[in-house]
């Protein structure tokens, strides 16, 4: 049984600094110098491996790495992920060398363990998804998709009846994305002009029974834009091709963008994409304003998507 060791540990105590969870998790080379027998040690291996200032306690069956309770509690888990048994020194970290063998480290920082069955860390995967563009569905009686409706139905050509709007979604930009749009906004003077785009939706994203989540198909003409901030088309495409050449194409009327709107007769809806164009005043040929309401733009910043509509005629 271990003993209670209430003792000062000196110096290398501050290195559990690097264990306090809103600093996320140790990376190895953080830990190597500690796990090794750190500090100013140099018989770290009879040392207790928290403090190393005292010996490891011993009982009468075997050693223990620790010199008390309390080293014992402030000692690090089990590298692996989901493993809450103490990491040893003999393992490198890791509590058996099962687990130090299982370990993948992350494919993006490549210093941490992934967490089981993904390529990230969790750091890494926190990361990500905070600059991941993302779709929330909004109910029928939100200001958000009583906005998107009623624009889409006003600016449809008189004497057509209009679409029925069955769901609409707000697009969620991810931090950096929001960063960068917003840097360019404050550039300096500029005007705000809705515009509509959409193209075939591969996946019947928006469909009745469709998961609220952009698809991996590199076909998909709603995903990727979307996913990308307008930044990446259809089969990698960094642009699109027309008669004021390389960019990106939209257009003021959603009933010219219903056109190229293409659906399978999986789903019922049809989808368009409700964007804002942020023009600066000293706007050059980076943006042309067609006669036919068709709208050109060279940047993807100057765009930012707003909503995902469904509807259906």
């Amino acid at each position: 049984m271990l003993v209670d060791n209430a003792s000062a540990f000196g110096a290398d105590l501050d290195l559990f600094s690097v264990f306090n969870p809103a600093l996320g998790f140790p990376t190895m080379s953080m830990l190597s110098n500690w796990w090794n027998g750190g500090g100013n040690n140099s018989n770290g291996n009879d040392l207790c491996e928290v403090c190393n200032a005292r010996p490891k306690y011993r009982d009468s069956f075997r050693v223990h790495p620790y010199c008390g309770k309390s080293c014992a509690a402030k000692a690090p888990n089990c590298f692996y992920p989901g493993c809450g048994a103490k990491g040893t020194r003999e393992y490198g970290g890791y509590c058996s060398q099962k687990h130090q063998k299982a370990t993948v480290y992350c494919a993006s920082c490549k210093s941490t363990p992934a967490n089981p069955g993904h390529a990230l860390c969790s750091n890494c995967q926190m990361m990500q998804d905070k600059n991941r563009n993302r779709l929330v569905e909004l109910p029928p009686n939100d200001t958000g998709f009583q906005e998107a409706q009623q624009m889409l139905i006003s600016g449809w050509p008189r004497g057509v009846r209009p679409p029925q709007v069955g769901r609409v979604f707000k697009i969620m930009l991810g931090e950096n994305s929001q960063l960068l749009r917003s840097q360019y906004k404050n550039s300096g003077d500029s005007s705000r002009l809705p515009i509509w785009y959409s193209g075939q939706n591969i996946c019947e994203l928006g469909g009745p029974t469709k998961p609220v989540e952009f698809c991996q198909y590199k076909s998909c003409g709603i995903c990727i834009p979307l996913k990308s901030g307008f930044s990446a088309f259809e089969f990698g495409q960094k642009y699109q091709t027309g008669p004021h050449g390389n960019g990106i194409y939209t257009t003021r009327e959603p009933a010219v963008a219903d056109k190229h709107a293409i659906s399978s007769t999986g789903t019922p809806y049809r989808v368009v994409i409700l964007a804002s164009l942020t023009i600066p005043s000293n706007a050059s040929r980076e943006f042309i304003l067609g006669n036919n309401n068709d709208v050109f733009c060279k940047n993807p910043l100057a765009i930012t998507p707003d909503y995902l509509i469904a509807y259906n005629y």
